[in-house]
């Protein structure tokens, strides 16, 4: 019996994590926009098990939410990253979107996320 080695062609190393997220498409004509939860993400993109997809080739902006009590013990604060990026994978369990230019990080309060993640959701 012969074993095969499939070659890792991921460039970063990914996580399981579920943070929630605001996916919005940057299509001048046709603009979407959907709260998800991320299945995996890495430094190179992130994946979310959804039947809202966008197509591929599809610019999009992903707002994901960092309510994280390490985050907020080390900075006081609760934060959201800010990115651009593009859907290279598309299907009816999902969508892959890999990021694209900079990114950016926003720190929130904690009295302005006081009443929970419902309003801090509404902040962003």
């Amino acid at each position: 019996m012969e074993v095969y080695k499939v070659k890792e062609r991921r460039k970063y190393q990914r996580f399981t994590v579920g943070l929630p997220a605001e996916v919005e498409t940057l299509d001048v004509d046709e603009k979407e926009k959907f709260s998800l939860v991320t299945c995996d993400i890495s430094a190179g993109g992130v994946y979310f098990r959804t039947g809202h997809v966008i197509p591929e080739g599809k610019q999009a902006k992903i707002q994901l939410s960092v309510l994280n009590e390490k985050l907020k013990q080390l900075t006081g604060l609760h934060g959201w990253i800010q990115v651009d990026g593009t859907v290279v994978r598309s299907g009816s369990i999902g969508m892959a979107i890999c990021f694209g230019g900079e990114c950016q990080l926003f720190g929130l309060t904690g009295s302005e996320t006081s009443n929970g993640d419902r309003r801090y959701q509404e902040a962003i």
